[in-house]
Parts: structure tokens; C-alpha cells; sequence
């Protein structure tokens, strides 16, 4: 091999290696290239999901807004607030499910700030009703009465209340305003028949709520017993708890809502929103303390 050839066989390595570099770099350039449309398209469709995610909610607002003027007396579960986009709903942008949970079917446990002995007294047996012993329900409570309203049950623990005790709580009791009065007619049958201290009479009312929807002030006559103190047929809080899908993007969202009640405007405002993948699994956010509107 002459001088020349060995320099023409340098120069078509060096040749080779440059195109290897360049193919390389072309490579990596259109990787690059296709993770930044993928996430262009992943950003799109998550802004898609969380667009039906607030269109679901602002149709059960608007249902709840409706109901203030053609049910204003009364709250119960056989409403078009409580059946409204129940099933999942499929579009041609995307898919999305709704859940609605009325707040007020829960004890309000920030009630117990206000000292009054019939608050004090429904708590204790709501606290048994959720397999607390007589101590471990007036500690909780004493919580309350000594140290002020809570923002959230989980803020039980820093006093030293076990987690097994709040868990047991939460089925039945919420932290909210201090003044949220039990809707007789979305509370379940555990917390019924603590509050009115009379099991067989909360057995006949869910029985009658079953069969007719809802129950009345006639119907806790007509089985004897007196509506307790802080219970009532309205609710003014739900939890919206909204899935939405478009391709491969998920948005959960739970927005809590309150009723606002005027003269000739009524309105239901958002007060609270959380998002995340777990946000239906983590503990219910509080309302009425510093409750604010959110857009």
C-alpha cells in the first residue's frame, strides 16, 4: 500500500466517523423532538381533562342553584343534585365521571367550640356510634371546647388523639364552620340514630326515607321523637368528586361547594378545589373556616 492509500484510508475512517457522529446527533435531535411533542400533546390533553372536570362540576352547580328555587325546603337524595352525572359520561373530547357528596350528612364536630351541652351530649354518642369509648370521645371533644375549631380531623393527631379514633370519626363526623346542622335526610343510619339517642325510631325513619325519598317534621311526629338540636331537611355543602379522561391524560379533582342564599340572588360558589390521582382517597377538606370563593 503506497503513501496515498494509507492517507485515502485515513481520510474514510475520519469520513465514516463524522457521518457516525452526525447520525448520532440526529438521532438524539429527533428523540428530543419527539419527547417535546409528546409532551405538547400530554400538556393539551391534560387541559382538555381538567376543562370537562370543571364543566362537570359547574353542571352539578348549576343543578344545586336550580334546586334552591324549586326544592328550597328540603334536601334529599332522589334530587337531580344527588343523581346528576352519577354514570359515566363519554364525549367526543374526552370522558369523565362525577360522584356528589352532601357535607351535611356529617356531625359537625366544630360545633362542640361553641359549648352548647346538646352538641356536647349528640357528639358523645356519635363518637360511640364510631366504636370510641366514653374517654377517648370526651378527650376529642375536649379538644374542641378547650383549643378552638379544627381545619381538618386530621389535625386531632397533634393532640394526641390516635389515628384508629380519627379514622373511626370520619364516617360521621367533618370538620366544618361550627354552625352546619345535620341534614335529617342524607345522614346515615349510625349517626341517625346516635342523634336521636333512639335506634328503633332511626330504623322506621330510614325505612320511611327509603320508601318516600325523604322524611318531614311529620315523620319524626308520626314515630315520636323530637327533631334534635343542630339537625335540619337542607344541606348547604357537597363535595363534587370529578374523574375526566382524554386519551392518556386523568385529572381528579373534588371541589367542595357551598350554597349561598339571597334575596333574589342565589349562587353556589366553589370554596375549595384539590387535585391529584389520590384526591378522593385523602381526608375531606374543611368548610367554613375562612371559606373563600375559588374560580
Amino acid at each position: 500500500m503506497t503513501g496515498r492509500d494509507g492517507e485515502a484510508g485515513v481520510i474514510l475512517v475520519n469520513v465514516l466517523v463524522v457521518l457516525a457522529i452526525a447520525a448520532g446527533l440526529l438521532v438524539v435531535m429527533l428523540d428530543a423532538q419527539d419527547r417535546a411533542l409528546s409532551r405538547g400533546r400530554l400538556g393539551a390533553n391534560v387541559a382538555q381533562a381538567e376543562a370537562l372536570a370543571l364543566g362537570a362540576e359547574a353542571s352539578v352547580r348549576t343543578a344545586l342553584r336550580r334546586d334552591m328555587t324549586d326544592a328550597a325546603r328540603e334536601d334529599h337524595l332522589n334530587e337531580p343534585w344527588a343523581t346528576a352525572l352519577q354514570q359515566e359520561v363519554t364525549l367526543d373530547t374526552g370522558r369523565f365521571r362525577v360522584a356528589v357528596r352532601d357535607a351535611n350528612a356529617k356531625f359537625d364536630i366544630n360545633r362542640l367550640s361553641e359549648r352548647r351541652i346538646e352538641d356536647a351530649r349528640a357528639f358523645l354518642r356519635i363518637g360511640a356510634a364510631a366504636g370510641l369509648d366514653e374517654a377517648a370521645a370526651t378527650a376529642v371533644a375536649a379538644r374542641i371546647v378547650t383549643g378552638g375549631p379544627i381545619r381538618s380531623l386530621s389535625d386531632l393527631a397533634g393532640s394526641g388523639v390516635p389515628a384508629r379514633d380519627i379514622a373511626a370519626l370520619r364516617p360521621l363526623v367533618d370538620a366544618l364552620s361550627g354552625e352546619e346542622r345535620v341534614n335529617l335526610n342524607t345522614v346515615g343510619e349510625a349517626a341517625l340514630s346516635a342523634l336521636l339517642n333512639n335506634p328503633i325510631a332511626a330504623a322506621r325513619l330510614v325505612r320511611i326515607r327509603t320508601s318516600a325519598g325523604r322524611i318531614d317534621p311529620a315523620d319524626l311526629e308520626r314515630v315520636g321523637v323530637v327533631q334534635p338540636v343542630g339537625t335540619g331537611f337542607t344541606s348547604d355543602l357537597w363535595d363534587i368528586d370529578v374523574a375526566a379522561q382524554v386519551d392518556d391524560a386523568e385529572v381528579r379533582m373534588v371541589s367542595r361547594v357551598r350554597r349561598i342564599r339571597g334575596v333574589g340572588a342565589n349562587a353556589v360558589v366553589a370554596v375549595r378545589r384539590r387535585r391529584g390521582p389520590d384526591v378522593g382517597e385523602r381526608p375531606d377538606p374543611p368548610a367554613g373556616l375562612g371559606d373563600r370563593s375559588v374560580r
